[in-house]
């Protein structure tokens, strides 16, 4: 068994996690076209009508699929994790932190073609940089510390979120809630999944966002699908969550064409804006309750 995805161009990753018996593969729109030959139909007809019905449109091809892989096996490697830690002003809250996490690795070089990865993610990593410069600027600090993080290792299996929330500095504190930032720069507008336990840090997302006005839709997150982000290491661990990523199109996702022209600047300020008001609500308002 398995899945075949179609893409115009290559892909450097379609994700998913590794099964057992369940192989994964990546062709092009011109081999699609000739698999669905004998069904009269062509891979962007198909597109277009599971579009249009938002539903699956299952059916049976003769076609058989021959696949071969070469691949280089790196044995080992170090992956690293960046992170910076604004101290808390109240002696007695400071010892609990909210961390703001992107994760700065994105899929190098692959078949000889560079993945700039704009989108993916350095948009969450400058606006995550951009909160902690705001903090780190602020002549009153909040009474929690404030982290911010960039992982390493995201595309490989959310390699540096699972290590850091697994050990975790005990001069951070204790974390009180966690706020991830991944494909924030494409579209008008921002989606955010929060903590469905946790309705204050909705309360507070939504404060935020009377302010901002950038948020187009909010769901709650009841378990961790297959192409989570940095958030899951910490919401398994029972942390309050909330992850943000705009509202697109990411039309260029994996692709070499994920380059600063797929970037709407606005877009990044208001990610900035409404990750910063938040984060500063979890840090110095919540701490009066």
């Amino acid at each position: 068994m398995g899945i075949i995805y179609i893409y115009e161009e290559p892909i450097a990753n379609p994700n998913g996690d590794w099964i057992s018996g369940f192989t994964p593969a990546v062709i092009s729109q011109k081999t699609a076209d000739l698999i669905l030959k004998e069904k009269g139909l062509a891979a962007a007809n198909l597109r277009g009508d599971l579009t249009k019905y938002k539903r699956p449109l299952s059916f049976q091809t003769k076609t058989k699929l021959r696949l071969s892989v070469r691949s280089t096996h790196v044995a080992e490697g170090t992956g690293y994790n960046i992170a910076a830690w604004i101290e808390g002003s109240d002696p007695a809250l400071k010892n609990e932190c909210v961390i703001v996490g992107a994760h700065g690795d994105h899929t190098g070089i692959v078949m000889g073609i560079l993945f700039p990865g704009a989108e993916d993610n350095a948009s969450g990593t400058a606006v995550a940089m951009e909160i902690g410069r705001i903090f780190a600027a602020m002549p009153k600090r909040p009474k929690r510390s404030v982290v911010i993080v960039l992982f390493g290792g995201e595309e490989s299996g959310l390699k540096g979120s699972e290590h850091f929330a697994g050990h975790l500095p005990a001069q951070l504190g204790k974390p009180v809630a966690m706020l991830n930032f991944d494909m924030v720069g494409a579209g008008d507008g921002m989606r955010c999944g929060y903590s469905e336990n946790s309705p204050e840090l909705k309360r507070i997302l939504d404060e935020a966002d009377a302010v901002v006005k950038t948020v187009r839709a909010a769901s709650s997150i009841r378990r961790i699908g297959v192409q989570a982000s940095d958030f899951a290491p910490f919401f398994r661990k029972g942390i309050p969550c909330l992850s943000f990523v705009s509202n697109g199109p990411h039309l260029s996702y994996h692709q070499s064409g994920d380059t600063i022209y797929r970037i709407n600047p606005d877009m990044l300020a208001d990610a900035a804006r409404i990750g910063f008001l938040t984060a500063l609500r979890l840090a110095d308002a919540a701490g009066d309750r």
